[in-house]
């Protein structure tokens, strides 16, 4: 942790925004962590706000529109082409495209706060299709409700609490089960009341 928060004061906002846009396209990187350190540094008073808050947001969102072209436009057609060898037929291709569709917005949304669900959601919306539009306003809401919390829970934590950034880890995943835990509960009584 100590190499990161030393690489963090380096370059500041390049590593936030190469970080976070490789962390989405699918090479490992820790972005929940990553994002709450950028809070923390941002209460420290090492970072600013403003900037923090762009750049996080823009290479989150880019990584998302870069996976779902690579998927549109390699991976429909390799799919397609190569499927076959490994049981992926045409028609199970079209009932994959079908289910995803339906369940987009869910899985695009609620989706970002699950690693690895984060970095395959935006492939699989390219090989199904989904209309570019759709996906655009998806991904944007999915990037401010994934960024902004951990960001803001940073820099209070950051502020108030004066956390050491060697509890980054602990508190970006504690943060995003709090996230999920709420949007559950939320979906839970909302099913109730129907």
């Amino acid at each position: 942790m100590d190499e990161v928060v030393r690489l963090l004061e380096t370059y500041s906002y390049v590593l936030i925004i190469f970080s976070l846009f490789f962390g989405i396209v699918g090479i490992p990187a820790p972005e929940e962590s990553l994002i709450f350190l950028v809070g923390l540094f941002v209460g420290y008073g090492r970072l600013n706000l403003a900037l923090s808050i762009i750049c996080s947001l823009s290479s989150v969102y880019i990584g998302l529109l870069t996976a779902y072209a690579v998927g549109r436009w390699l991976g429909y057609p390799f799919m397609k082409r190569f499927g076959k060898f490994i049981g992926l037929t045409e028609r199970n291709l079209e009932i994959v495209s079908t289910g995803f569709q339906r369940n987009a917005l869910r899985t695009v949304v609620f989706g970002i706060f699950i690693p690895g669900v984060r970095q395959l959601s935006p492939y699989v919306a390219g090989v199904s299709r989904l209309p570019f539009k759709r996906y655009t306003v998806y991904a944007l809401i999915a990037t401010i409700v994934w960024v902004i919390p951990f960001l803001i829970a940073g820099r209070i934590l950051g502020s108030v609490f004066h956390i050491g950034p060697e509890v980054a880890p602990y508190m970006g995943i504690g943060i995003g089960v709090i996230c999920i835990v709420y949007i559950l509960w939320k979906r839970r009584k909302k099913l109730r009341l129907k």
